[in-house]
């Protein structure tokens, strides 16, 4: 090899040739440990151009978000205090007032101290009747009464003990201490009238409601 063609090889001379160099079958390297790169564009972009360094903004530790896991608001975020709704108590008193229809004629006789007669139902047919003043309403008819008058059939029994003058049977109830006076008896059933000062009549034992004027 020849003086010319040494220093086309020679990287550092004046003469170099890269054409030949790449196509020469061994080309000494000033560097042995040099790294290969699979272009001159990837060579250019890690040894030639500049380096960029990533542009990072300080946040202000005041709007930096929160680790914590509590979420911070604005002052115009914030929740604004207000009076809570409170709906008035409604009970049986209160909503008897503002009723309409039949039942405002309950009304006036809660109002006015009427006695009504309650016509009361049994599983068969009509049990009797309960003359009364009204206490309380709903609307499903179940009616709280007071200074009742109750007057109802049932079957007869195999002993009714005869106390009282001209016919009447008078019985004696020993829970109650109350008595039952029997009006009228038959060979199968018997009327009975008994005075109670409270009762409760639940909406489905009413058949029908008359005011006793």
């Amino acid at each position: 090899m020849s003086d010319t063609d040494d220093e086309s090889l020679d990287v550092t001379s004046s003469k170099f040739d890269p054409l030949k160099a790449l196509y020469a079958p061994k080309l000494p390297l000033t560097v042995p440990n040099a790294p290969i790169y699979d272009n001159v564009s990837k060579f250019y972009s890690t040894k030639l151009a500049p380096k960029r360094e990533p542009s990072r903004k300080k946040v202000p530790k005041e709007t930096e978000p929160s680790t914590s896991g509590e979420r911070k608001f604005l002052p115009h975020q914030m929740p604004v205090s207000a009076p809570r709704f409170k709906r008035p108590g409604r009970t049986v008193l209160t909503r008897m007032e503002s009723v309409k229809g039949p039942l405002a004629v309950l009304r006036e006789c809660v109002n006015s101290q009427i006695r009504i007669k309650v016509v009361t139902r049994s599983m068969n047919g009509i049990r009797g009747y309960c003359e009364a003043f009204v206490v309380a309403f709903d609307r499903h008819w179940n009616l709280a009464l007071k200074d009742i008058r109750e007057v109802w059939t049932r079957k007869k029994k195999a002993k009714v003990p005869s106390i009282g003058s001209c016919g009447t049977l008078v019985e004696s109830t020993p829970a109650t201490g109350r008595t039952v006076l029997v009006l009228k008896s038959g060979k199968k059933e018997e009327l009975l009238e008994r005075h109670l000062p409270q009762l409760l009549l639940k909406g489905e034992h009413v058949a029908i409601i008359s005011v006793l004027r």
